[in-house]
C-alpha cells in the first residue's frame, strides 16, 4: 500500500512538471513569433494593358499567279528571249518556235488581200455605177472575206509558234533549248507573280466566329527566324471540312524584294479582338486547379487574397477580366511568404502604395 502511494506521488510530480515546461515553452514560442517581423514583399499597381487574341495554324506559301510556261504546238524551238530569273511584264515574249513557213504564207496571204482589196474597191465603184451585177460584185466580196480569213489563220499559227507572258512575273529555270522539239504540254520554264504571296492554312472550325476577311495575320519561317511578315485574310473558305473539321483560310501577304518563295512552310498566327484590359505581371498570379488568386495590399498594411477571372497571357502580363481594378496595389513578389489577412512589409525600394 505504502509503495503505490510512493508511486502515485511520483506519477504527479512528473505531470505537474511536464506541464510546467509545456507552459513555458507555450508563451516562449509565442513571444518569439510575436517579436518576428512580417515578411518583406515587391508591390505593383495595376495597370491597363494591350491585349489581342492569337490563333496558330502552318501553311504553304504560294504565288499570287503561278503557271508553267507550255507550247500547245508540236514544233522545234527556234530562239529563247528570255533569262532565268528574270522578271518579265505581261505580253513579253519568251519563246519563238520554228515558223518559216507560216511566215511565208503571211506574206503571200497579205499579197492576196491586196490584190483582193484592190479588185473589191472597182468592183464596188462599177456596182455602184451600174456596171456590174449585183451578183458580180457579191462574189468579189465574197473573195475578199475568204482572204481575210485566210489571213486570220495564218496568224493564229504564228501566235501559237511565239510564246509569251500570260502576266508580269519571274521566270523560273528554262526546261528546253533552242533546237528542242517540243509537244503540246512540254513545260518551258515556270512563271510566279511574287509580288504577293498567298498562304492557305486550315483553323479548326470552333474559330470560325472569330475569324473575318481583312484581320491581320502575322507569319514566319525558318528562311528568316528573326522576321515577321505581316498580311491580311483575303478568303475563308464556303465550306467545313467533314472529316478534320477544319476550315481553310487564305491570306495575302506583301512582298516586296520576293523574299518569300512558293512552297515556304510558315508560321501563322491570326490576331483579332486587339483590346485595353487590366493586368498585371504573371508573377503575382496563384493558381489553384482552375481557381486564380491574387494578393491585395490594403491600407493597413494587410493582404488580403481575392479571386480573378483571368484570360490572356503576353510577355509575362495576364489579362485580368473580373476581380480587379486599375490603380489597386497586388503583391507580386514575396507571395510564398504572405498569408490572408497578416500584415506585411514593403521592401525598400519595391514599391509604394
Amino acid at each position: 500500500m505504502k509503495a503505490f502511494k510512493f508511486i502515485l506521488i511520483i506519477l504527479i510530480s512528473l505531470a505537474s512538471a511536464y506541464g510546467a515546461y509545456y507552459l513555458i515553452s507555450m508563451i516562449g514560442t509565442k513571444k518569439l513569433k510575436m517579436a518576428q517581423p512580417p515578411p518583406l514583399v515587391e508591390i505593383a499597381k495595376v495597370e491597363k494593358k494591350k491585349f489581342e487574341d492569337r490563333i496558330e495554324a502552318i501553311g504553304t506559301a504560294n504565288a499570287r499567279e503561278s503557271v508553267n510556261i507550255t507550247a500547245s504546238i508540236t514544233e522545234f524551238v527556234d530562239t529563247i528571249h528570255f533569262n532565268e530569273g528574270e522578271y518579265v511584264e505581261k505580253d513579253r515574249l519568251l519563246v519563238s518556235l520554228e515558223q518559216k513557213e507560216e511566215l511565208a504564207a503571211l506574206s503571200e496571204i497579205r499579197l492576196l488581200l491586196e490584190d483582193e482589196n484592190r479588185e473589191y474597191k472597182i468592183s464596188r465603184n462599177l456596182y455602184d455605177k451600174k456596171v456590174v451585177a449585183q451578183t458580180e460584185f457579191d462574189k468579189q466580196s465574197y473573195e475578199l472575206k475568204i482572204a481575210k480569213v485566210k489571213l486570220n489563220a495564218v496568224e493564229a499559227r504564228i501566235k501559237k509558234r511565239n510564246i509569251s507572258a500570260p502576266f508580269s512575273g519571274v521566270t523560273g529555270i528554262r526546261k528546253v533549248s533552242p533546237g528542242t522539239l517540243i509537244t503540246a504540254g512540254t513545260v518551258i520554264t515556270t512563271l510566279d507573280d511574287l509580288s504577293v504571296i498567298k498562304l492557305s492554312f486550315t483553323v479548326p472550325e470552333t474559330f470560325i466566329a472569330s475569324l473575318k476577311p481583312g484581320m491581320t495575320v502575322e507569319a514566319g519561317c525558318a528562311a528568316y527566324p528573326d522576321k515577321k511578315f505581316t498580311g491580311k485574310i483575303s478568303i475563308i473558305d464556303s465550306r467545313v471540312d467533314p472529316d478534320t473539321r477544319a476550315v481553310t483560310i487564305q491570306a495575302e501577304f506583301p512582298n516586296p524584294g520576293s523574299m518569300l518563295k512558293p512552297g515556304m512552310l510558315m508560321n501563322i498566327e491570326i490576331i483579332s479582338n486587339p483590346r485595353e484590359a487590366v493586368s498585371i505581371p504573371e508573377k503575382a498570379l496563384l493558381s489553384y486547379a482552375e481557381k486564380h488568386f491574387v494578393y491585395i495590399l490594403g491600407k493597413d498594411m494587410t493582404a488580403e487574397r481575392r479571386s480573378i477571372s483571368i484570360g490572356a497571357r503576353t510577355f509575362g502580363s495576364i489579362e485580368v477580366k473580373d476581380g480587379l481594378k486599375e490603380g489597386e496595389n497586388i503583391i507580386c513578389e514575396g507571395i510564398d511568404k504572405v498569408k490572408d489577412g497578416e500584415k506585411v512589409m514593403i521592401a525598400p525600394g519595391k514599391g509604394g502604395v
